[in-house]
């Protein structure tokens, strides 16, 4: 999966959408100007705003979670904008559990973290949203690394995933072993009160070669 910055699709909206779309850029500048911009609304007010639809208190949450988030983004996902990729291998490792399948494709390595790339196929819509109770556990050599969430994106029932692996992993990673383990916390925030398919295996599941497309 490629990640899309502003300036790699065409921009050629109505004079509608442009003033909107300027009105919205202009009032987050404002807002990452005031002190108390770490404070984002709650489901409750966001509902009371908008009502019942779900999709956009969805949204209206993980724009107001990534504005108010501000240095906790942490330096690799800032680094992965500006930096060369320095190297890149596949993975099409896999694993599943009813209902779900897993696959890691392949994994771009920067100069202090690399970045693993993730498609979950579904048996039920996730359009939803996910909340992911899931991380990776990477064994193999003689060093502890750091997992976080580093975007999620999906649509109907895949959605993709990619990890934030610190310190870089070792490149080639032939002597890695991979399973996904899971957690109390989720990998994306996500509200309790906002209707959502917790993901999170029965128990460690080890990844293999993919036998599958």
């Amino acid at each position: 999966m490629r990640r899309f910055e502003p300036a790699d699709t065409p921009y050629h909206p109505s004079e509608e959408l442009r003033q909107i779309d300027y009105r919205m850029t202009t009032l987050i500048q404002k807002r990452l100007s005031l002190s108390d911009c770490e404070q984002k609304p709650d489901t409750d007010t966001l509902k009371e705003w908008l009502g019942s639809d779900h999709k956009s208190v969805m949204l209206a949450h993980f724009l107001f979670r990534l504005i108010s988030r501000g240095d906790e983004l942490g330096p690799a996902v800032t680094a992965a904008k500006n930096e060369m990729v320095t190297a890149a291998e596949s993975l099409m490792l896999e694993t599943r559990w009813p209902g779900y399948r897993i696959l890691l494709t392949h994994v771009e390595h920067y100069s202090t973290f690399s970045l693993v790339y993730s498609q979950l196929n579904a048996d039920q819509s996730i359009n939803g949203g996910a909340a992911i109770r899931i991380l990776l556990d990477i064994k193999g050599v003689d060093a502890s690394f750091v997992v976080e969430g580093h975007e999620m994106s999906g649509q109907g029932n895949r959605l993709y995933v990619v990890w934030n692996i610190a310190p870089r992993l070792p490149y080639p990673g032939d002597q890695l072993t991979w399973s996904l383990i899971s957690t109390e916390k989720s990998l994306f925030p996500f509200p309790d009160n906002i209707e959502s398919i917790t993901l999170e295996p029965p128990h460690p599941l080890t990844f293999r070669p993919s036998s599958a497309p």
